[in-house]
């Protein structure tokens, strides 16, 4: 106690104790924090992916890349306070405000979902935090957050006046290459069979060049750009209550629904009031677009020919790649020159290296390179599987003895971010005739597992030194070969057909 008094209480300093004071020591309270994240094996892999893509917008000027980050805000309760945080505010005297004495909630599913889009505009050559943003606010109990939802708020931010800048040439069309962040969740994953339809669409609809729709590890969505966005939206809804019956009360004694149509008109209305504070904030001196979306607000679209997909899309675990082919009675010319940039029409695959006496090394352990350094270390290693050093595809083993990775990767050299997309690959890749064969019709996943390419990438591909400009050697090619697995119903379709 004396210790403490000495060095941390300053007392009066012609008091006896406060001569007694030697010096003061810098204390700091701490408090708990909620920014505790799990750890993930892959959240260099994806820090990577995010980079290469940001670093791929950065060579092109403003007016031919649009980005944009997108992600749900937290559900809006209705007839309760939306922030359980402190602000001030302005209030008459002329009588009190009345909070409610609970927190239960109003009704079943009586909440809101704004959907937020962030435009990110490029600044001094470098993707910036700051640019419009709009918000689509859904009800909870009427309507849904999908790929479809998503695909008609993109079509809505083209019409949008504050987004003209943003997302438009000065020719009244959408800007040629386009990037969404995404945080991964699953109406937005890029592995997503659905998102990747979504975003097919919106590619041929608006004539892109390439989209890409990419996202961090699970876990780490909290990096999004459009995260530096909520925490205003948040402060300007603290001590707001939205009412649930504006025009008359839905509910019975025991909460319960009783009037479907009069529930829907106070849920827009709740909505409309929240729109309307939102739209008041500036972010940056940006303006704030929020407006509701009524129930169906979305698009309807086909699936797209498997063989369109083969030649247009490269699908992975945390980057969706759509790009224009060079066949002209299928895509026009591109308006951009990213094809001679990228050496072809898809980014590298991330590439760890190692750094050894001998030279940089090739090693699943090592560190990420730019974009360029994987456009190099590609072409010399002939890496084309764009997770090909993803650690939870390599690390997960299957029951068949192979990893993710070789289970999703084709014979002829294509990978599908799951089993069900490889399935819907194996007649383009076999031959029309195949699609007409009986024994697909009760494929399993097991079966599938079979029907890949028996070589991985090796763990260590050793480079000579750069000054002799060598290219990577294959460390692994002395290692004993792989085990061939039994000829099962996809070889004997191949051997039947080839």
């Amino acid at each position: 106690k004396q210790w403490y008094q000495r060095r941390v209480a300053i007392t009066v300093g012609h008091h006896r104790d406060g001569k007694r004071h030697v010096h003061t020591v810098p204390v700091k309270l701490k408090k708990a924090q909620n920014s505790g994240r799990k750890s993930n094996v892959d959240r260099s892999f994806a820090k990577s992916v995010v980079k290469q893509v940001e670093e791929f917008a950065c060579l092109f000027s403003a007016s031919s890349v649009c980005y944009l980050s997108q992600d749900d805000k937290a559900r809006v309760p209705i007839g309760l306070p939306i922030s359980k945080k402190q602000t001030a505010l302005m209030m008459h005297l002329d009588y009190q405000v009345m909070l409610p004495d609970h927190d239960f909630p109003i009704g079943e599913r009586h909440k809101l979902i704004p959907s937020v889009y962030a435009s990110c505009l490029m600044k001094d050559g470098k993707i910036g935090y700051s640019g419009p943003t709009y918000i689509a606010i859904r009800s909870a109990k009427h309507d849904s957050s999908t790929a479809k939802s998503h695909s008609y708020d993109f079509d809505r931010l083209t019409e949008l006046e504050e987004f003209n800048s943003a997302m438009m040439t000065s020719s009244g069309v959408v800007k040629p290459i386009v990037f969404v962040g995404v945080d991964g969740g699953p109406d937005e994953s890029p592995g997503n069979s659905k998102t990747l339809v979504a975003w097919c669409h919106c590619f041929v609809k608006h004539g892109l060049d390439a989209l890409f729709v990419f996202c961090n590890a699970a876990g780490l969505s909290s990096y999004n750009k459009v995260e530096r966005r909520m925490a205003p939206l948040s402060k300007d809804t603290a001590g707001i209550i939205l009412p649930f019956d504006t025009f008359g009360t839905h509910l019975n004694a025991s909460n319960k629904t009783v009037d479907i149509e009069l529930e829907m008109d106070n849920f827009k209305a709740a909505a409309d009031i929240l729109a309307s504070v939102w739209s008041e904030t500036v972010i940056d001196t940006h303006p704030v677009v929020a407006e509701f979306c009524p129930s169906g607000c979305e698009n309807e679209f086909d699936d797209r020919d498997q063989a369109w997909i083969d030649g247009h899309v490269r699908q992975s675990r945390y980057c969706l790649q759509i790009v224009k082919c060079d066949i002209r009675s299928c895509c026009p010319p591109s308006r951009t020159e990213f094809q001679s940039i990228l050496g072809g029409r898809f980014l590298p695959p991330p590439i760890p290296l190692k750094k050894t006496p001998q030279g940089p090394v090739v090693h699943r352990d090592g560190t990420y390179g730019t974009l360029f350094q994987n456009l190099w270390l590609s072409k010399h290693s002939k890496t084309t599987v764009f997770d090909t050093f993803c650690p939870k595809m390599n690390r997960t083993i299957h029951a068949s003895g192979l990893t993710e990775l070789a289970r999703r990767t084709c014979t002829c050299g294509l990978y599908y971010p799951t089993l069900v997309a490889l399935k819907s690959h194996l007649p383009v890749c076999l031959g029309p005739d195949v699609e007409d064969d009986a024994d697909l019709e009760d494929v399993e996943d097991s079966d599938v597992e079979c029907f890949l390419s028996d070589t991985e990438a090796s763990d260590e591909e050793v480079l000579d030194p750069p000054a002799t400009a060598a290219v990577p050697s294959t460390a692994a090619a002395t290692a004993d070969p792989p085990a061939v697995p039994p000829m099962n119903i996809f070889e004997r379709i191949q051997q039947r057909y080839n």
